[in-house]
């Protein structure tokens, strides 16, 4: 139903997709109602980049230091080999900052224009940017989901 929001993740990251899904938002009779921009700073960034590794059985995502401890472990889950992620060497990772300053600056500098952009810590633990985001939505979901009706 309409009165049900939505959550996009991680998208969109260039100008002409966030235009694109302005349009198709529109067309559904849907809007935007805020953007979440979680902060990090740049040599946080490249650290946590860097840490990620992949199963090649599984394919789970493994944090270095913390899932595993060495490039010569396995996998915890499966018990199959890791290995570092293609698109989390260090010249990818670069690469990788490059496209974000190019293509998604603009896009975030667009819904703050509109108003839209809600600016989230994201140094602070997983639990604490997630309290963060969720006090922008209502705590008692299922009385606006009757009320909605």
């Amino acid at each position: 139903p309409l009165s049900q929001g939505i959550v996009i993740d991680g998208s969109p990251r260039r100008f002409l997709e966030a235009l694109s899904l302005l349009r198709m938002l529109r067309k559904h009779h849907r809007t935007v109602g805020r953007v979440f921009f979680v902060t990090v700073q740049k040599k946080e960034t490249i650290k946590r980049l860097s840490r990620r590794w992949i199963c090649v059985t599984c394919a789970r995502s493994l944090i270095m230091g913390k899932d595993v401890r060495k490039s010569t472990d396995v996998c915890p889950y499966c018990k199959g080999p890791i290995k570092r992620r293609a698109d989390e060497t260090p010249v990818a990772i670069a690469r990788r900052l490059a496209i974000y300053e190019k293509d998604t600056r603009p896009v975030i500098a667009h819904f703050r224009k509109q108003k839209l952009l809600v600016r989230i810590n994201g140094k602070q633990t997983i639990e604490n940017v997630y309290r963060d985001i969720n006090k922008y939505f209502p705590h008692d979901r299922h009385e606006v989901h009757k009320r909605a009706r």
